[in-house]
């Protein structure tokens, strides 16, 4: 495994930001004595990590870069501070960087697959949130989804994030104002099941889960419950488990073993 930080000047967050990144490597000692190699270009999980946390607590609390050895995935997880992963204003700030900018300069710096079916976004909590909301306003991006831990409700999750912190985006201050809003995914789902019969998009597949002592996996239910009827393709698993690491170490390296499926 090859660990990498990468900071560069972001247009769409007008800032710099560092990406960190996990490239499978190969250490072959009779072919190249003391050289790796990189067998790209790789599929890629995109994945976003949640509030109050940041891309090193992924990695230093997870074996995630073991599983993306495994799984000959590379892995790019972004800065997201606290936005719920959302434009301030259309086409920049977080979702635009997520969705358009940090792929495009990650494929330019780094071995990377540019198809379709090769590139997936993931993520956990506010991260999970980010991950759907992505994959449903932007399916043209990603062959798959993971959402672990979800907050995928976001009313009630915008008055507990506005409890817990103030530093939030200002979309989310006014938890009345959200359903029926571009941030309510369940209201993204009405939509897709009501044009399904007038679009032919194609969406990623879906992989939810979540632990069953976690106080958001209600939201994960309502969520399924929502897509039913709706042309999104969904697995789902409701496990024991609570809103802490050893549930997502376990659940991310499940989540990988599904995009080798």
């Amino acid at each position: 495994m090859t660990d990498l930080t990468i900071r560069f000047q972001s247009y769409c967050l007008g800032k710099s930001t560092t990406v960190h990144v996990i490239l499978p490597t190969i250490m072959n000692p009779l072919e190249n004595p003391g050289r790796i190699s990189f067998k790209g270009p790789f599929r890629t999980l995109y994945f976003l990590h949640g509030a109050q946390d940041d891309p090193e607590d992924v990695i230093a609390r997870t074996r995630i870069g073991d599983y993306a050895m495994e799984n000959n995935l590379a892995v790019i997880l972004p800065e997201g501070d606290n936005a719920f992963y959302l434009d301030l204003v259309p086409g920049f700030g977080y979702e635009s960087f997520v969705t358009d900018e940090l792929i495009e300069a990650t494929r330019e710096l780094l071995p990377l697959s540019a198809k379709r079916e090769d590139t997936f976004i993931g993520g956990y909590s506010m991260g999970g949130y980010g991950a759907v909301r992505a994959s449903l306003l932007h399916p043209e991006k990603y062959a798959a989804c993971i959402c672990l831990s979800g907050a995928l409700e976001i009313k009630r999750t915008a008055y507990f994030v506005r409890a817990l912190t103030p530093l939030i985006p200002e979309q989310l201050r006014e938890p009345k104002t959200l359903p029926g809003s571009e941030y309510d995914l369940l209201h993204l789902l009405d939509k897709i099941r009501i044009s399904q019969n007038e679009t032919q998009v194609s969406y990623p597949s879906f992989y939810l889960a979540c632990g069953s002592d976690d106080p958001f996996v209600s939201q994960t239910r309502a969520f399924l419950e929502a897509a039913e009827g709706s042309p999104l393709r969904m697995e789902s698993h409701i496990t024991p488990g609570g809103h802490d690491w050893p549930y997502w170490d376990t659940a991310i390296s499940k989540a990988m073993q599904w995009l080798n499926l």
